[in-house]
């Protein structure tokens, strides 16, 4: 079996029942989870490129205000004016379309989140959202006459739509004590005959790569190539000896 989920819900969902499940399962509990992120979707009534130069032939734009003091576990930035570092990313859609969508990413943390009422995750979400927009009136000061939709995904709703725990983006922290060879969590499973991981919580990483990476490793390892591997630099290195 091949899970691509997050290690946490394999254990305690998927295999729960299984013999010698459970250290496994308090073991990935107990490792911490890497950075979430709140991110604004929006979505235009024209092609972006009609409207400002300022995204002409560029995927994405970085905002980095000099001075910022951006602090992703509290709220304190919404009493700022220009604070908060993020990076925008255009998606056309298509010539057929009417619509093009920006993203507006923001590193966050979950925990800050959990902790309000129903009626301060509000009030939040959406002054959040309207800082955000702010962000790109530098850049397009008329962008609200071309907003058609505007939502804004939390950290628990990074969680509630992808079920990865505490909305992390990039599975476990990659910390100096949870990456590298011996630090990150391991393709294949010791205790659990055929079970392999194939993700951003797996070895060797988050991102793009580092799971497209993990799910060649876990290839690699059902076809037998990393044992074919090993003997085969075992005899060179003798050879070489």
């Amino acid at each position: 079996m091949v899970s691509g989920i997050a290690p946490e819900l394999t254990y305690k969902n998927l295999l729960k029942n299984t013999a010698g499940v459970k250290p496994l399962a308090d073991k990935v509990t107990r490792m911490t989870k890497g950075m979430s992120g709140s991110v604004l979707y929006v979505g235009l009534t024209a092609d972006i490129n009609t409207i400002t130069d300022a995204f002409n032939g560029v995927y994405e734009q970085s905002h980095h205000p000099v001075g910022s003091k951006y602090n992703p576990n509290s709220f304190s930035f919404l009493d700022n004016d220009d604070t908060v570092p993020c990076g925008i990313t255009v998606h056309p859609n298509g010539d057929d379309d009417t619509f093009n969508t920006l993203n507006v990413f923001l590193v966050d943390t979950y925990d800050k989140w959990t902790k309000l009422t129903e009626a301060e995750y509000k009030h939040n979400k959406d002054a959040v959202q309207e800082r955000l927009i702010a962000v790109l009136e530098h850049y397009v000061p008329n962008i609200r006459d071309y907003i058609d939709t505007a939502i804004l995904a939390t950290p628990i709703t990074m969680e509630s739509y992808t079920d990865n725990p505490k909305g992390a983006l990039y599975g476990f922290d990659q910390s100096t004590t949870q990456s590298g060879m011996n630090g990150r969590f391991k393709n294949k499973c010791k205790r659990i005959k055929n079970l392999y991981f194939a993700s951003a919580w797996s070895f060797p990483g988050g991102g793009y790569e580092g799971s497209i990476r993990s799910g060649n490793l876990v290839y690699q390892h059902i076809t037998g190539f990393v044992t074919r591997r090993k003997y085969a630099i075992y005899f060179w290195a003798m050879v070489i000896a």
